[in-house]
């Protein structure tokens, strides 16, 4: 299909949306199904920012889009016998469905508009259409999990490990330095973690903490992959897109008060092996397992653990008949271990009662000493007013504040505006993080994308209109990165000093 932007030369847009119904390799085109000639519309946001939110928070933004189809023939009502997804409505229909919209330009290659999860669905009887929400790859990452304590991961490799255990695949959902060095969506960080571990916790909001902690930003960009900025990419020398005037509708500045400060204070707890063999955990009551019957006991230690010793029984725990004697040599518990959240399961094989007397798990526990604080003053005109970075589990010495505070006053020492650029002609090669030049007025403002929010849609003569809006921040302030030594991306060379 073919659609002219006023001004500007006819370009033919191809669109294809497809959902991945029978799941199996995200890569392979052999598993997607093409929906294009149900779709009617489609829109969504991106965002490197959660909405105007200081840079050294630790959230994390949950991208989405919308997506308008033709419920011609009820395909998409699940609970209609007989309808295409009714086939599927035993594993849900349409929930958690991979989904991607998906573009092609005069005959180019086909590129990701968006990429993720089918969240919900909504119908329209009277308009015979439904509406599907659709996430990123967060969505696949709400699960709650447990680790053993996890020693010296470097950033990247925690972040890489966490979304392994939620599912996630290295080079389909992110892309680590160790998958491949040149296409990484992970940076490369050299700092090491001392101790880190989950305590039945949310991956995705996880995944903010440790970024927070390196002064870096996770978020997840329109090819549906997980991406770690580390600071250092705020200082980009990239040669820009140039946007013209008149290739927009509209620009405008906005300026965000969270955008400064005068004083940026991070604190840190210190961590340190505690005694062997202290006792971590202690079975508050006894319980009586019927025959035949299961108990799975949840031991949350009031500490961390950095090793567990092996319960011992008739010495760490005692299981007993009603009337006394001893019943370990006949009733075994099996361990589920976590560095804070374990499970002992205990089965009664037996045809007769048994009772768990008593039950303490023993072990070196990680002690935490007395929080202490960075401050880095900035003593900028605009404001008075200190930014607060204080609770993440990952910040854990006085370098790893002090750097993190000397980051974010590099970043927060003067005002940074931004500017809204409103109907440009869409592109899905755009992408966050990519620089921009803009002309207005005789001017040029430049700088990073952190927002884009766009819309697709047939017009009424059955053609496509693809639109975007975008939110730069303008980058004039910062310094290039060719100032700098970065480790991990850049060898030392004359006249570059080490970035932070």
């Amino acid at each position: 299909m073919a659609y002219t932007t006023p001004g500007l030369a006819t370009r033919d847009i191809d669109i294809r949306l497809q959902i991945q119904w029978n799941g199996g390799d995200p890569l392979n085109d052999a598993t997607w199904t093409d929906e294009t000639p149900y779709f009617s519309a489609a829109s969504g946001s991106l965002s490197l920012l959660p909405g105007f939110e200081h840079y050294a928070n630790n959230k994390v933004q949950s991208q989405s889009m919308q997506v308008v189809l033709s419920n011609q023939g009820y395909r998409f009502s699940a609970h209609v016998a007989g309808s295409f997804v009714s086939a599927y409505a035993s594993t849900g229909g349409i929930y958690h469905k991979r989904v991607r919209m998906q573009v092609k330009e005069n005959a180019g290659a086909w590129q990701n508009v968006f990429s993720g999860f089918a969240k919900s669905i909504s119908e329209d009887t009277m308009k015979n259409t439904v509406t599907i929400t659709v996430f990123d790859v967060s969505e696949a990452m709400r699960s709650k999990h447990s680790t053993l304590m996890l020693r010296n991961y470097k950033e990247h490799e925690l972040l890489a490990h966490y979304m392994t255990l939620a599912g996630l695949t290295d080079g389909v959902d992110f892309i680590s330095p160790a998958y491949s060095a040149a296409n990484a969506t992970l940076d490369y960080s050299s700092t090491k973690l001392p101790y880190s571990w989950l305590d039945n916790e949310e991956i995705w909001q996880e995944l903010g903490e440790v970024a927070q902690a390196g002064s870096g930003r996770v978020f997840v960009n329109r090819d549906g992959r997980v991406c770690f900025w580390k600071m250092w990419r705020w200082a980009g020398d990239a040669t820009p897109e140039v946007i013209r005037f008149g290739q927009y509708n509209g620009i405008a500045p906005v300026w965000d008060d969270r955008s400064f400060y005068d004083e940026i204070t991070v604190d840190y707890a210190e961590r340190s092996p505690g005694e062997p063999e202290s006792e971590v955990w202690k079975l508050a009551r006894a319980k009586m397992l019927n025959p035949g019957a299961t108990e799975e006991i949840e031991a949350r230690t009031d500490t961390p653990v950095l090793q567990y010793d092996t319960p011992v029984a008739n010495e760490d725990y005692a299981i007993i008949f009603l009337g006394g004697n001893d019943a370990t040599g006949s009733v075994v518990p099996t361990y589920e271990w976590g560095a804070q959240f374990t499970t002992i399961t205990i089965t009664n094989p037996l045809s007769v009662p048994v009772v768990v007397a008593k039950f303490t798990l023993k072990g070196t526990p990680l002690v935490g000493g007395i929080s202490e604080q960075h401050s880095e003053t900035m003593e900028t005109p605009y404001t008075d007013r200190r930014l607060d970075v204080r609770g993440n589990p990952y910040i854990q010495s006085k370098w790893q504040a002090e750097l993190a505070a000397q980051m974010w006053a590099w970043w927060y020492r003067e005002p940074k505006p931004m500017f809204e650029i409103e109907g440009v002609r869409g592109s899905a090669a755009r992408n966050l993080g990519d620089r921009l030049i803009v002309e207005t007025q005789g001017v040029t403002v430049a700088g990073p994308i952190i927002k884009i929010i766009w819309r697709i849609a047939v017009t009424k003569t059955g053609g496509l209109a693809y639109s975007e809006n975008y939110t730069i921040l303008d980058d004039s302030r910062l310094a290039g990165v060719n100032s700098y030594f970065i480790v991990g991306e850049t060898v030392p060379v004359s006249g570059k000093v080490l970035w932070h």
